[in-house]
């Protein structure tokens, strides 16, 4: 036995370098690979007997197939030593096989298309046949496919083989460059990565997926995806002379380089034709396409939305899942969906069968295992009632939300509510819910991050809980809401971290808006022509949360036509300064100075300059009662006026006076409860606002002014928000001490119409200025009444910075009575 194997082997010499390219492939491949893909080493051998055994030879019957199989499972050496051992054995104990015909071997060819393999497994694939008529739907799981395949080439222990075929996907085309080394060493080589076209991104990172398992000696140098247009050139070249397959490996015998090419051709992206719904009974197709956000049917006013995404379908498919669920369909389900070829093979028809179900009723509610509440209590926080209509949406946020947040406000993080969900009849439900109230968490500590400007104490003193304090989720969000509505940061997340059984720290993250605003302006209005200015505004000042603001404007009479240049007739400079909190406590402090010179306009304000110069100091507070939403505030301001122009205009404008003193005290009670300063979703904003002029206080502007105003939100459906508002103010004239002048200055009086500017109510759809009272010459002169009601509905473009969009409806008007 021992002397016959010699025999052969010294036969083999010089076998490996005269086979055929195909068995060197198919040797090589074999000795690494196993699966689906790639061939066994029994299956090498078994083409080795079929080959040199005649074509009489049976494997399926031949009983020396066995001994065959499992001496080449035991023998030692080389794949080409261990064929030859294992039919040498075999033929020494079976008459069944003869002897091996060495020139047969030399000159064997065995069948090995790679090609062939790699497309019949990826026609049992969602993607179809690869160079068939149907077209791929996405790149990664192609690649996925060829991985294996791909892996077993390059982890081969010999040297790569030429005769390797590579298969003709459809998306795009990809050259990897690999370097292997025999020894294992490598020079350093970066690696280069080239893009192009839609899908290069996903096929890169499944390539570079695919290489990372390979053996050490093996290093991506570059990938490379050629455009399209490339392709001509490219197939002109030697390698690429097959129409459909191209060589794999490209490079001499010896070289340690080695070049991978898939080619992919490129075919045009299919469109969605039709959406169609079967098995719908309780809704139209209409309907259910709408609930679909992301696949839509083909529109030529919407062409860029209808291309086909198996992902983004499935996410549609789950979305119309959960409207019917929501709808009182516990039981739908969806049944099946398929793509359809349209009859010229340009568009894809989906087809869903839906089975929808009953739709179910509340029946019955129970519950057991509460000992903290009773059990009307919690049917109350449920907030539902028998015969209701079932709906996922309602019933999670019933019982997670209301009836879960009343344990959490006691402190109960822990506890759980199961609902046990029973059909009863056709269409009726009936809940028991199983509480477990666990045991009682204390907060431990509070950490805040991402606080790189503003100071913590500004944070933690808006804080609702403290260190020590029993966890109350009611507070959390409470705390997240007053962080926020600072207006300080873009965004606030707060998380409950334990630490603990019945403790957990809180970590509060912000995130930083920018410090301060700086602005400069240049414009042209038709009233007081060229204007420009700027200004400075650090709402954070110094990172201890006070408001510091300074501005600069002016405007001229500059006619472009004319040329000429009048005296300026707008200046305004004005700085102010507020801190909220006062060394942490609950009091507000703030002042400001201001000035201002308006020239005669019969378009914004009275057809009279005037000058006006003062300040004002103002001390605030926030309530206990009746809740902490509350905040008063008391403002002293003084301002002298002087005004120029005709006596008629004088006597209706300015009571006939040149200068005039303005004394007055204004009190300010607010409630805002609004949970976001600058796109409000849900709360409301309550200011009433009285001001006193004159009378004991002095000068000559003797009046007592009222102004309530109301707004309040509510979310609607997705993040539409809808705002309504209410505005009322009335002013009354008072009594000049004896002697004395009394008048009500017309800027402090109501004025209404287009933006408002500068002083008015705004009024969109209208005339500035225009609405109320009016000069027989059309100029504004105010009223002593005014009501506003608005209503409007938001949607946001953008969080940060916020941008939205709106549709409004208001109306207005202005009364010179106060009766």
């Amino acid at each position: 036995m021992n002397d016959k194997i010699v025999e052969l082997k010294e036969k083999l010499k010089g076998v490996s370098d005269g086979l055929a390219e195909s068995n060197t492939v198919l040797a090589e491949i074999a000795a690494h690979s196993e699966g689906p893909l790639g061939w066994s080493r029994q299956q090498v051998a078994i083409a080795i007997l079929k080959a040199t055994q005649g074509p009489t030879f049976n494997v399926e019957t031949n009983p020396a197939v066995e001994k065959v199989l499992t001496a080449f499972k035991e023998a030692e050496g080389s794949l080409q030593e261990k064929i030859v051992i294992a039919i040498a054995k075999a033929s020494e104990e079976s008459d069944a096989l003869v002897a091996i015909d060495m020139d047969k071997l030399t000159t064997l060819k065995i069948d090995y298309d790679p090609t062939k393999m790699i497309r019949e497994k990826l026609g049992t694939l969602k993607t179809g046949v690869v160079d068939g008529a149907e077209e791929l739907k996405s790149v990664p799981d192609d690649l996925k496919a060829i991985g294996g395949q791909a892996k077993s080439l390059l982890s081969s222990s010999g040297e790569l083989p030429k005769a390797a075929k590579s298969l003709g996907f459809k998306k795009a085309r990809v050259a990897l460059k690999v370097i292997k080394s025999t020894t294992g060493v490598l020079k350093n080589i970066p690696n280069e990565v080239q893009a192009i076209g839609d899908e290069s991104k996903k096929i890169m990172d499944e390539i570079e997926t695919l290489l990372k398992n390979i053996e050490s000696s093996i290093r991506l140098e570059k990938i490379e995806f050629m455009p399209k247009k490339r392709e001509l050139e490219i197939k002109q070249e030697e390698e690429f002379a097959l129409e459909k397959k191209s060589i794999l490996y490209r490079g001499k015998g010896k070289s340690l380089v080695r070049d991978i090419v898939f080619t992919i051709e490129e075919n045009d992206k299919i469109k969605i034709g039709k959406i169609v719904f079967e098995g719908n009974k309780s809704f139209s197709d209409l309907r259910l396409r709408w609930t679909m956000k992301e696949t839509k049917q083909q529109r030529w006013y919407m062409f860029w939305r209808s291309t086909f995404d198996e992902k983004k379908f499935d996410g549609d498919l789950n979305l119309v899942s959960t409207y019917y669920r929501n709808k009182g369909y516990r039981d739908f389900r969806i049944v099946s969906d398929s793509v359809q070829f349209s009859n010229n093979k340009k568009k894809l028809n989906l087809v869903v069968t839906v089975d929808e179900g009953p739709q179910y009723k509340y029946r019955n509610f129970s519950w057991e295992g509460m000992t903290l509440f009773e059990e009307e209590i919690l049917q109350r926080a449920l907030g539902l009632e028998s015969g209701d209509q079932y709906s996922d949406e309602d019933f999670n946020l019933a019982v997670f939300d209301r009836v879960q947040g009343l344990y959490m406000d006691r402190g109960y993080i822990y506890s759980r509510i199961e609902p046990e969900i029973t059909p009863v009849g056709e269409d009726s439900l009936d809940i028991h819910f199983v509480v477990t109230e666990n045991h009682k968490v204390y907060i431990n500590y509070i950490v805040i991050k991402g606080n790189t400007r503003t100071r913590e104490n500004v944070i933690r003193r808006q804080l609702r809980v403290f260190p020590g304090d029993v966890f109350n989720r009611g507070r959390l969000m409470r705390s997240h809401r007053e962080v926020m509505m600072l207006n300080f940061f873009a965004n606030v997340i707060p998380d409950v971290v334990p630490v603990a059984e019945d403790k957990v720290d809180l970590e509060i993250t912000v995130e930083e808006k920018p410090a301060g605003q700086a602005n400069a302006n240049m414009g042209y209005t038709q009233s007081y022509g060229m204007t420009g200015g700027g200004g400075l505004a650090l709402p954070n000042f110094r990172g201890r949360g006070q408001s510091l603001s300074l501005s600069f404007n002016v405007g001229t009479n500059y006619n472009v036509i004319r040329m000429n240049n009048n005296r300026p007739k707008y200046r305004s400079a004005s700085i102010s300064f507020t801190d909220p909190m006062v060394n942490d406590t609950k009091n507000l402090v703030g002042g400001s100075v201001f000035y201002t010179f308006r020239g005669g306009s019969s378009m914004y304000s009275a057809p009279i300059d005037y000058t006006m110069a003062g300040g004002s100091l103002t001390w605030g507070r926030i309530f206990k009662w009746p809740d902490d939403f509350f905040r008063g505030t008391w403002s002293f301001q003084v301002v002298r006026k002087e005004y120029d122009g005709s006596q008629a205009d004088l006597e209706r404008y300015a009571g006939g006076l040149k200068t005039s003193d303005g004394i007055n005290f204004s009190q300010t009670i607010r409630r805002d409860s609004r949970d976001h300063p600058e796109f409000t979703t849900v709360g409301s904003l309550f200011s009433l606002k009285s001001t006193l002029s004159g009378w004991i206080l002095g000068g000559q502007e003797n009046f007592h002014k009222h102004i309530l105003n109301l707004e309040w939100y509510t979310p609607t459906f997705w993040k539409f928000v809808l705002m309504n508002s209410m505005k009322i103010g009335v002013v009354k004239e008072l009594a000049a001490k004896e002697g004395g002048k009394s008048f009500i200055p017309w800027n402090d009086r109501f004025i209404m119409g287009g933006n408002g500017i500068p002083y008015g109510n705004p009024l969109r759809g209208y005339d500035d200025n225009r609405v109320g009272p009016l000069t027989t010459s059309g100029s504004p002169i105010g009223g002593n009444t005014m009501v506003k009601f608005g209503t409007e509905f938001r949607v946001p473009f953008a969080e940060n910075p916020v941008v939205y969009g709106l549709i409004f409806a208001e109306m207005g008007n202005v009364w010179s009575s106060t009766d």
